[in-house]
């Protein structure tokens, strides 16, 4: 990240921590419009990471059809090189394509569950922040 981009996002994940109590309300109190996320790389090749973070976030998770992200973006810019299209968009549109997608658990036990483990991490997160707090005073 670039510019000081970091410490935003770092800034806005510990205020969600301190004041959210499970990741889908924090994803939608900050990102209302977002409602599917995208995946390519090698995490996206691994079904229980996917399926994971789909039922965490609350959203679903659309795959490439495919599955070799930097090999089509090599095929995109030699294709626009060649002249064969004539922006990368019109590429990108020409050669992309939705794959599978990965829809959130239905079943409350889920949801509670993933609940259940954010508020054990909002607790250990706090006690970290003043356990950092007694080791930052005793060093002064």
């Amino acid at each position: 990240m670039r510019g000081g981009e970091g410490k935003v996002v770092r800034r806005t994940s510990k205020k969600q921590i301190q004041t959210h109590s499970s990741p889908q309300y924090t994803l939608r109190q900050m990102y209302p419009l977002i409602d599917t996320l995208l995946a390519c790389g090698g995490l996206a090749k691994n079904p229980l990471f996917l399926q994971q973070h789909a039922d965490i976030i609350g959203c679903s998770i659309i795959l490439p059809r495919e599955n070799e992200s930097v090999l089509l973006g090599a095929a995109i810019l030699g294709a626009v090189a060649a002249k064969r299209y004539s922006s990368l968009i019109e590429a990108m549109k020409a050669l992309n394509a939705a794959g599978q997608v990965i829809h959130p658990s239905e079943d409350p036990k889920v949801k509670k569950y993933h609940d259940a483990k954010y508020h054990i991490f909002r607790e250990l997160y706090q006690q970290q922040v003043s356990q950092r707090s007694l080791m930052a005073q005793a060093l002064a």
